[in-house]
């Protein structure tokens, strides 16, 4: 078992995804939406989710409401089945640095307008670019070099920004 976290307020806990009662799998063989969907309610949709490593799986539709955050340890991620959506409300309530965090084929990530979004969080462009959910407007950082290798049509909603001087190579 994996202890429970609290932070000293009792109106914020900070509480891991693996904590007994919610126990998420993170080995990703049994779905984490309804730990997650009860750790969502003991906090009343307030508070903190610490997400160790290991790739979960959201096999249900789940929303991330503004005001639960998420600290993505090194190695975590979602794996968000095919035909599924995991909406997150604020995506500033990520905090997860570089790496992949979403996983899947067919599955989709909602955000709202006005997010901004890594390619390494998808594993690339393509990989971003099928992935989100109802065309929010967003701003997407390359940050890791990428080679597209079949058409790509990069949507007018999606800005892209290459500040680290990542590029994207085609071929």
């Amino acid at each position: 078992m994996y202890p429970t976290v609290t932070v000293h307020s009792k109106q914020y806990p900070c509480i891991s995804i693996m904590a007994d009662p919610y126990l998420c799998d993170p080995l990703g063989a049994v779905d984490s939406a309804a730990g997650i969907e009860a750790l969502k309610a003991y906090q009343n949709d307030i508070g903190q989710m610490i997400v160790p490593e290991g790739r979960f799986l959201i096999d249900a539709n789940l929303t991330i409401p503004i005001g639960m955050t998420f600290d993505m340890k090194a190695g975590s991620g979602f794996t968000i089945s095919s035909g599924k959506l995991l909406a997150v409300q604020n995506m500033t309530a990520f905090s997860c640095g570089y790496g992949q965090i979403f996983y899947g084929t067919g599955g989709k990530v909602g955000v709202p307008n006005g997010s901004v979004l890594r390619t390494s969080w998808f594993n690339g462009l393509a990989n971003l670019v099928a992935m989100l959910y109802d065309s929010p407007k967003v701003t997407v950082i390359l940050d890791m070099d990428e080679t597209i290798t079949s058409n790509l049509t990069v949507p007018a909603n999606i800005k892209v920004s290459s500040p680290y001087g990542s590029g994207i190579v085609t071929g």
